[in-house]
């Protein structure tokens, strides 16, 4: 087309021919659209592409973002694990660390001696009994309502709830089993409770240690 415009204007056989001359500019204006059109189809095609690319990536990086969201979630229940373990891991560093006081106190008020140690140990035991003893014939008399000296079928309850919170301290006190012994021989004497005391306590002079309820039914019953 631009070959036909020079060569429209160089002709010398009259001019230039106006019919010709704006069709040679037409041709060249529809080359250069359609050019325009090629190159904007071929763009179209490549933002195709990309768009194709593009929505691939992103169910790939949904499905991580999936995956992700499991392994935080994971990830929040370890830490809440780590942190509980922490937790009591620390409870019994605390713990530990009470003991290891108590040792030194004991260490320099015994001034390392063994026997003084050991002569500590059992003023506090005797204490210990002393108070115990005190403490279930207080709730024995507060347990006697007919106040004659006897703990009988219909006080049993009262007088086995007073003493329940020892099981907290004494492995060998059990409150369930002492009720259930108690009933069975008709209820408990005074004269029964210091020996009921004693299976509550280590006994120095025992190797091993007798359960309440084994007292209580092991103890003759007192029918004065």
């Amino acid at each position: 087309a631009v070959g036909f415009l020079i060569a429209e204007f160089l002709r010398e056989d009259g001019g230039l021919d106006a019919v010709r001359t704006i069709s040679g500019m037409l041709f060249i204006f529809v080359c250069i659209y359609l050019t325009y059109l090629g190159k904007a189809l071929y763009i179209v095609k490549a933002f195709r592409r990309e768009i194709v690319e593009y929505k691939v990536l992103n169910r790939r990086f949904k499905g991580e973002v999936v995956g992700m969201a499991i392994q935080n979630q994971s990830y929040i229940e370890h830490n809440f694990e780590h942190r509980k373990l922490n937790t009591e891991l620390s409870e019994k560093v605390g713990d530990l660390t009470n003991l290891e006081q108590q040792f030194s106190m004991l260490s320099t008020e015994c001034n390392g001696s063994v026997v003084q140690a050991t002569q500590l140990i059992e003023r506090i035991e005797r204490n210990t009994k002393l108070n115990t003893s005190n403490l279930v014939h207080l709730f024995f008399g507060h347990a006697d309502k007919n106040q004659n000296g006897r703990i009988d079928a219909e006080e049993v309850d009262s007088f086995v709830e007073s003493l329940r919170f020892f099981s907290s301290y004494f492995a060998t006190f059990k409150p369930e089993a002492l009720k259930a012994a108690i009933l069975e021989q008709g209820g408990l004497s005074l004269d029964q409770v210091q020996k009921l005391v004693d299976s509550m306590l280590p006994d120095g002079e025992l190797e091993e240690q007798e359960d309440a309820d084994a007292v209580a039914v092991t103890t003759p019953r007192n029918t004065a």
